[in-house]
C-alpha cells in the first residue's frame, strides 16, 4: 500500500473533481452500474467524459491529482508503477518522498 499526504486543501479539492466526475442520478448522487460477476462490496458508478486508449484511469488519476494542487506528472498512462514514479521523481528521489 502506498500513502499520498495532502493537505487539507488539496484532500478538499480531490474529494470535489472526483464528485464532479460522477454522472449523477435525478436525486443528484451517483449513478450506479449493476455489473455482474463481481461482490456484493464492489460498486461502479457512471461517470462524464469518455475512456479511450490516451486518457485510461491512470491519466485521470494524474488530471484529479494535479487539479488539486498535487505536483504530479503530465501524462500518466501506464500501470501503477509509473504513477507511483512519477510522484517519487516530483518529489525528488525515492528518498526525500514522503513516507507513510
Amino acid at each position: 500500500i502506498r500513502h499520498l499526504r495532502l493537505a487539507e486543501t488539496e484532500y478538499r479539492a480531490l474529494l470535489d473533481g472526483i464528485w464532479e466526475s460522477f454522472a449523477l442520478t435525478p436525486e443528484g448522487l451517483p449513478d450506479r452500474i449493476d455489473v455482474k460477476g463481481y461482490t456484493s462490496s464492489d460498486v461502479f458508478l457512471a461517470a462524464r467524459g469518455r475512456f479511450n486508449i490516451l486518457r485510461a484511469c491512470n491519466v485521470w488519476i494524474g488530471e484529479q491529482l494535479r487539479a488539486a494542487g498535487v505536483r504530479f506528472g503530465i501524462w500518466t498512462p501506464l500501470p501503477h508503477c509509473l504513477l507511483m514514479a512519477s510522484r517519487r521523481w516530483l518529489a525528488g528521489s525515492v528518498e526525500d518522498a514522503p513516507q507513510p
